[in-house]
């Protein structure tokens, strides 16, 4: 784990975080802050698994998007969903992945701005700007945060209103027509106030060509009510742009020296043409061998194959859009003493989102589907902190409340004959979560026994409350349709299902709880060296597969858990010129247990598939981390890390409902989302330049990933894996110009111009087809940055 620096430059995060734009200060690495433990501690002295990247840091590596974070922190992944691309990111750290976007279904890695969670990730993708820091937590947190999760946390911390007036605003432009500004402005508003207002915009063509072969016009299609209609289209998109733009006010007061608090609020709106999937594979599916005959499918993969590596067909226009994402936080603080604080952080969040996907890349009416979800999420939390010259604490309690009224569609196949093994459908959603919880943690020093040991202790128990309301209708023909709950729902004795046979939904509710804990033992052996040994435990509520289609399907999936143990140790040294290094590195081990998988499953009557969210498996999932950055003086800086995954099933069961029997398949399932090696490696060359510039700097970085599989699958698959692969970027600087405060950087990503694949999606054996999406080509870049 890595438990330590940024990947890159050790500089402060948190309210320590230099101001973005602002002039290179470097300080050692034992100064960055972080808040892993709920207070402001020094990362060297958290025995955390935390990667923190500080303002300077996030700019010099290009962090613009939750899925650069791949890029920056070991053991973690982030990819695009097959159903919503980059507006809905997948987001895996220690093999931990919710690979399902529903409601009904929790996240294994809980995202933060700020203080609160965003528990579905719309809109995140635009929260990258004017950051005082990044933290990457990893492993099971089940005891300081609200929600429970069994991977980790990421936090995006943005910078705070400050009592000095300052300004920044950067201007950028590159090639595929890139168009980008970004700034800030600070005000003072007298004693114990100050406003900061951050926004920025960007619009960048896309890089994959979609067109259809006749070369006819794509519809666009819309969702309105259950109802599919079409609006005009075109004969040509590109695929993977960038469209989009958010801006954030905060507002910091301190009334008195005793109280402080802050109001931040975030706007955020985006759209894209889609991912611009493209077929790979056409194969005979188990299912329906009657694919080998179809020619006009072979036709369409034939055309596929004879494609430029941008370029795809389709038969729609495929569009993303998050319009528009916000929500509103307020944090308070009051300090009854030096020893006691109170703490209390109120959210609230609205989206509303749409995206429509050609899942199967051709211009043939095979695999499409589109989403419409409108959701609320409310949050409470209240903290009692203390501390002692010899004990650390806190105590609070935690609610959330989220609503989801969602709806999806799946648009007609090649024809009548598909129905078989692929209907069209909507599925209407509509989800209520609740979640209650009381927590509390203490660090007790122990000197007695030893100088610079501590003991930590702590525990959470949570309430999940679950209701969700949902359904499918197939339609059949013209206007023929029919209930995707068949007689077994419809006919059961006392209506058990709530099920309303007007309009085709059934009514669960559940509610779980689970205690979870963390207990810590480190040890501060020398000012340089710190080593720890941790167990925790973390859990995901259960919850509804709102795909279901029988009475058997109705029986609510549970709780999924994760005990981990982690040994660490992190170790900072300075040299007398100035320089230092610092290494840091963990071993741990997961206990994964009852894991919440998305399996397929085919209706032995009907002979429908469709897939459904079940405690499948069990597994073990250990690995490795490290980390280091060496600065010989402070014109040279190297940093890397290495991490390594290795996840094993020891259980994975499936019902077969051609022998309608239950199987362990543990030997052949596909384990989703984790690349088994990654390491990233970055050089930083700077130097004065006297009358030109205060400094220059060159800089290189490579990252390498292994391959990962985006599915979970119950079998080997020959078409899902996404190859591993490497990149190369570069940036050079100017900055403060002429002895003034104008930064200039010149940066390109993949600069070798690699092709390399970012998610492969396959159905091979349920539909027969595989599908893949293209990384970007070389994507460089001027931008210019002005601070006052």
């Amino acid at each position: 784990m890595l438990l330590g620096c940024s990947v890159l430059a050790g500089v402060p995060a948190a309210a320590m975080a230099q101001q973005p734009g602002a002039a290179d200060a470097r300080p050692a690495n034992d100064d960055i802050v972080v808040t892993a433990r709920r207070r402001e501690e020094r990362l060297q002295d958290v025995p955390v698994a935390v990667t923190a990247l500080g303002a300077a840091a996030i700019e010099r590596q290009g962090v613009v998007s939750v899925q650069d974070i791949r890029r920056i922190a070991p053991s973690t992944n982030v990819s695009q969903s097959a159903g919503g691309g980059r507006q809905i990111p997948l987001f895996t750290i220690r093999g931990q992945r919710q690979g399902d976007t529903l409601a009904s279904v929790d996240p294994s890695v809980g995202i933060y701005i700020g203080d609160q969670l965003f528990k579905r990730t719309f809109g995140v993708d635009q929260v990258a700007f004017d950051l005082a820091s990044v933290e990457v937590l990893k492993g099971a947190q089940g005891t300081l945060f609200g929600l429970n999760v069994t991977g980790g946390n990421i936090i995006f911390r943005p910078a705070l209103p400050t009592d000095d007036f300052g300004a920044s605003v950067m201007v950028g432009i590159g090639n595929f027509d890139d168009r980008k500004i970004e700034g800030y402005v600070n005000i003072p508003l007298g004693e114990g106030a100050a406003l900061r207002v951050a926004g920025r915009y960007e619009k960048r063509d896309g890089y994959i060509r979609v067109t259809r072969r006749d070369g006819a016009d794509m519809p666009r299609p819309e969702f309105k009510d259950g109802q599919q209609t079409y609006s005009p289209g075109g004969r040509r998109e590109d695929a993977q742009d960038l469209d989009g733009g958010a801006f954030r006010i905060s507002l910091k007061l301190n009334p008195t020296d005793n109280l402080e608090s802050v109001f931040s609020g975030n706007y955020m709106r985006s759209g894209t043409n889609g991912s611009g999937f493209r077929m790979t594979e056409f194969v005979s599916p188990s299912t329906l061998t009657a694919l080998q005959t179809l020619p006009v499918v072979q036709a369409a993969y034939d055309d596929s194959q004879a494609l430029g590596f941008y370029e795809a067909r389709s038969n729609v226009r495929s569009y993303a859009k998050t319009s528009p994402a916000w929500n509103i936080t307020n944090t308070t603080s009051y300090h009854i003493s030096d020893a006691v604080t109170l703490k209390n952080i109120i959210g609230y969040r609205r989206y509303k989102t749409k995206n429509f996907e050609n899942i199967d890349g051709s211009d043939l009416r095979y695999m499409e589907y589109g989403t419409n979800q409108n959701g609320r999420e409310f949050s409470e939390e209240f903290q009692i902190v203390g501390t002692t010259d010899e004990l650390d604490w806190i105590v609070g309690a935690y609610y959330m409340q989220e609503k989801v009224r969602a709806f999806s569609n799946s648009i007609s196949l090649l024809a009548p004959s598909f129905d078989a093994f692929q209907t069209p459908y909507n599925v209407f959603e509509n989800v209520k979560n609740r979640t209650k919880s009381v927590f509390g943690s203490a660090t007790q020093k122990l000197d007695n026994i030893t100088g610079g040991l501590s003991l930590t202790l702590g525990g959470r128990y949570t309430w999940d409350t679950r209701q969700a309301e949902y359904g499918t209708i197939y339609l059949i023909g013209q206007p023929g349709q029919y209930c995707g709950f068949g007689a077994d729902v419809a006919a059961a004795p006392g209506n058990p299902y709530d099920f309303d046979p007007a309009t085709c939904l059934v009514n669960r509710k559940k509610t779980f709880s689970k205690f979870t804990y963390t207990a810590t033992l480190d040890w501060k052996v020398s000012q340089d060296l710190l080593v720890y040994f941790s167990n925790r435990k973390g859990y995901r509520a259960g919850g509804w597969g709102t795909r279901a289609q029988s009475a058997a399907q109705l029986v609510p999936f549970n709780p999924d858990t994760v005990v981990d143990f982690e040994l660490g140790a992190k170790y900072n040294h300075r040299f007398g010129n100035g320089g230092s290094v610092t290494v840091n590195a963990a071993l741990y081990r997961s206990n994964y247990s009852d894991i919440q998988r998305l399996v397929p499953y085919q209706d032995p009557v009907t002979k429908l598939v469709f897939t459904n969210v079940v405690n499948a498996a069990n597994a073990r999932i250990q690995g490795f981390e490290l980390e280091t950055t060496l600065r010989p003086n402070r014109f040279i800086e190297l940093s890397g890390f290495l991490s390594h995954t290795d996840p094993k099933y020891k259980r994975f069961d499936i019902f077969d409902s051609a022998t309608g029997t239950t199987q362990n398949v543990a030997a052949v399932a596909d384990f989703s989302g984790v690349s088994r090696w990654q390491y990233g490696l970055t050089g930083r060359l700077s130097s004065e330049l006297g009358s030109i510039a205060e400094e220059g700097a060159v800089q290189l970085t490579w990252y390498h990933q292994s391959k990962f599989n985006i599915q979970d699958r119950p079998y080997r698959s020959l078409y899902g894996v996404t190859p591993g692969y490497g990149l190369l970027n570069g940036r050079v600087e100017l900055n403060k110009l002429s002895g003034q405060n104008i930064n200039a950087a010149f940066f390109v990503n993949n600069l070798l111009d690699r092709k390399y694949e970012v998610a492969n999606y396959s159905l091979e054996r349920e539909i027969g087809f595989s599908s893949r999406l293209v990384g970007a080509p070389r994507m460089y870049g001027l931008e210019v940055r002005f601070t006052y």
